[in-house]
């Protein structure tokens, strides 16, 4: 089976082709990983949220708008599991765990090592929603308006919570300029 356009791919998907859902898993997968990683930084958390994102992709996709981008609506559900997964972890301890793959790198790369790891602690630091609008922007790449789809809020929101995660960034590596 080639790679299929979004509206075949869900189509196979609702008809019960299993190589639709592989396909459809297999192509969102590292999207979903990658948004789960960087807001919940734990790699074996990601994983439960890719995991618990596709099960849920595959029991809401019945009504999914097909007018609607299917990247975004599955960046939707990962957030939003990948920051309940954060609420839920604040409850419990949980022991940090290390991540055995690449990552993908965001769209700036920082100028040594021991930056990135600044700016990595840096960004884990910041409250969920502000990390969610910045990893969605700067790790990812989205556009501010696919960002407020993902998050379901208005791009004006988006923009101001982006400001504050950047002016809360600066203040932490100012330095680093």
């Amino acid at each position: 089976m080639g790679t299929l356009d979004e509206a075949t791919l869900v189509a196979g998907v609702l008809g019960g082709n299993p190589e639709a859902f592989a396909q459809l898993y297999s192509r969102f997968r590292p999207l979903v990983f990658s948004a789960a990683f960087r807001i919940t930084g734990d790699a074996d958390v990601a994983d439960d949220v890719v995991q618990e994102t596709f099960l849920k992709v595959s029991a809401a996709l019945p009504k999914f708008r097909p007018e609607a981008r299917l990247s975004t609506w599955i960046y939707r559900i990962a957030v939003n599991e990948a920051l309940d997964e954060r609420r839920r972890a604040k409850r419990r301890p949980t022991p940090a765990s290390g991540h055995d793959g690449p990552l993908p790198e965001p769209a700036w790369s920082a100028p040594d090592a021991s930056a990135a790891d600044r700016i990595r602690e840096a960004v884990a630091g910041l409250p969920p929603r502000e990390r969610a609008v910045f990893v969605l922007r700067h790790y990812e790449g989205l556009p501010v308006a696919e960002v407020a789809n993902v998050l379901e809020i208005a791009e004006g929101p988006v923009k101001a919570t982006l400001h504050h995660a950047l002016a809360r960034l600066a203040d932490r590596l100012g330095d680093l300029r």
